[in-house]
C-alpha cells in the first residue's frame, strides 16, 4: 500500500512479480489502486490496471478508485481509468457518483472526460442531487456552463 500512496511503480511491479495479492485490502478496505488513483500516480495505476486490479472494487463508503481520482481532479488518471473500462455511473452508499464528485470540488478536467465518455448526468444522490444542480448550488458557473453545453437536452427539464 505505501508504493502505492507515493507512487513507487517500480517497487509495486517488484511486489506483484514475487507474488502480492495486487487486491489486497488495507485500511477502510482500499486497495492499491485507490489509493494509487487517490493520490495522482498515473504510472502506478497504470501498472496495477494492467497488472489486473479489479477497476470497480469499492472502498468501505462504496467509492471506487475513479471515485476517488475524481473527487482529487486527478483527469490524467480519470482518463486511464475510464479507457480501461471502469463504471463511471457507480453511486457510494450516500449515492454519490465520480460525476457528481467533480461539481462538489470543482474539478473542471475530469467532469470534462467524465461527460465526454457518456457518464450519466440523471443520477441522483440521496439528497436528490445530480451532476447539474450540485455544479449550480455549489456556485461553479464554469461546470454548469460545460455541464449544459455537453447536455443540451438539461435545459428543458
Amino acid at each position: 500500500m505505501s508504493a502505492a500512496r507515493h507512487g513507487h511503480s517500480d517497487i509495486i511491479r517488484l511486489l506483484l512479480r514475487n507474488g502480492a495479492p495486487i487486491n489486497a485490502k488495507g485500511p477502510q478496505q482500499a486497495t492499491a489502486l485507490r489509493i494509487a488513483a487517490e493520490f495522482g500516480h498515473l504510472d502506478a495505476t497504470r501498472v496495477l490496471v494492467h497488472s489486473g486490479a479489479l477497476l470497480d472494487e469499492k472502498y468501505d463508503d462504496g467509492t471506487t478508485a475513479l471515485f476517488i481520482a475524481a473527487e482529487n481532479g486527478h483527469g490524467d488518471v480519470v482518463q486511464l481509468l475510464v479507457n480501461e473500462g471502469a463504471d463511471m455511473n457507480v453511486q457510494s452508499h450516500s449515492g454519490a457518483t465520480a460525476l457528481l464528485m467533480t461539481a462538489m470540488y470543482n474539478r473542471l478536467e475530469p467532469l470534462r472526460i467524465l461527460l465526454d465518455a457518456g457518464a450519466d448526468v440523471d443520477l441522483e444522490d440521496s439528497c436528490g442531487w445530480t451532476v447539474l444542480t450540485m455544479a449550480y448550488f455549489s456556485d461553479y458557473p464554469q461546470l454548469v456552463h460545460l455541464i449544459l453545453e455537453r447536455q443540451p437536452a438539461l435545459m428543458r427539464n
